[in-house]
């Protein structure tokens, strides 16, 4: 048994410090010639914050660095590496491991461990952390959502005390996604066939709210809301050409749909100036057997909008191409 963050011998608290009690006696604290109990202090930071076991290792976070506790056996017992610094972690619940790789929220960027500490790439970065509550850091909770493959952070943002917001990220296919969130705490499948959190009633409409509900998240048979209409879409980036100083005309639009069931809207949304009123050109219903469209759209930046418009849709999309020109400014 390891406690991480203990008292030492002499009955005084150390955030750094771990000790682990006798294999034979998880009551024996003590070490001696006898046992195996022991103790080692990390080197950095100011207080162990968070642990998992992690292949053959225990990973141990402290508000500053990332530890690697092994088992050496006798007469050591436990060895401690140091393996990254300056990634820290936010709570003591930030971190999960995922198809072997360690995932954690620091206090400004994200980071992975498969080896060795690198920073994780993440293309919302500015929009997490520029809206942060870093008075309730401490409620931050990591999650995994093996059936896809994602993990998954609830945070406060500025405005709240509990955790309102999440942001998901896919290791395998390199996506990052965020939105608001009811939930405070996460758990993967696993005595249970699917996702159980707890969070906050958003229908009952009590104030202050109530937190004390636990949720069944995407049971069998309810993914399309009973055969209702559920409203989604995917949106892109704005994008341009000549760093948006030439005007560009879009012809066409070829899509790459594969539409199951159902139909789909796909609008193309220009501007001609940062501050212009948008300009929504669509929507334009697709299906499989939709060859192009032509929203003949100009401005100096564009996106692309897609929304399912059926009950029950179901439809997959690879690489959209478009016939694009320089286009005159007058």
């Amino acid at each position: 048994m390891l406690a991480l963050g203990s008292t030492d011998l002499t009955g005084e608290f150390d955030p750094l410090l771990v000790r682990w009690s006798a294999q034979e006696n998880y009551d024996d604290w003590t070490p001696s010639v006898g046992n195996t109990s022991g103790d080692v202090r990390l080197a950095s930071g100011s207080e162990i914050r968070c642990a998992i076991n992690y292949s053959n290792q225990i990973l141990v976070w402290t508000d500053k660095s990332l530890h690697g506790m092994q088992f050496v056996g006798s007469p050591l017992v436990f060895a401690s590496t140091q393996l990254g610094d300056n990634c820290g972690i936010i709570s003591r619940t930030a971190a999960a491991e995922i198809d072997g790789r360690a995932f954690w929220m620091g206090e400004g960027n994200f980071f992975m461990y498969a080896g060795q500490v690198n920073v994780l790439p993440c293309t919302v970065r500015s929009f997490i952390f520029d809206d942060f509550n870093f008075d309730q850091k401490e409620k931050v909770y990591a999650g995994v959502n093996s059936e896809f493959e994602e993990v998954t952070w609830l945070y406060p943002s500025a405005e709240s005390e509990e955790c309102n917001r999440y942001v998901s990220f896919s290791p395998s296919q390199n996506y990052w996604t965020y939105g608001d969130a009811i939930w405070t705490v996460w758990e993967d499948a696993n005595v249970f066939d699917n996702v159980l959190t707890a969070g906050v009633s958003v229908s009952i409409g009590e104030e202050p709210p109530n937190y004390a509900y636990l949720y069944n998240n995407e049971p069998n048979g309810v993914y399309t809301a009973d055969g209702a209409l559920l409203t989604s879409f995917v949106e892109s980036g704005e994008f341009d050409i000549g760093d948006g100083d030439d005007i560009m005309y879009i012809d066409r639009i070829i899509p790459d749909f594969v539409v199951s069931v159902g139909t789909l809207d796909v609008s193309l949304i220009t501007k001609s100036h940062p501050s212009s009123e948008e300009i929504t050109k669509g929507p334009f219903v697709v299906n499989n057997t939709t060859t192009q469209l032509r929203p003949r759209a100009r401005g100096r930046t564009a996106k692309l909008k897609i929304a399912t418009s059926t009950a029950q849709t179901q439809w997959k999309f690879g690489t959209v191409r478009m016939d694009m020109m320089a286009d005159g400014k007058r």
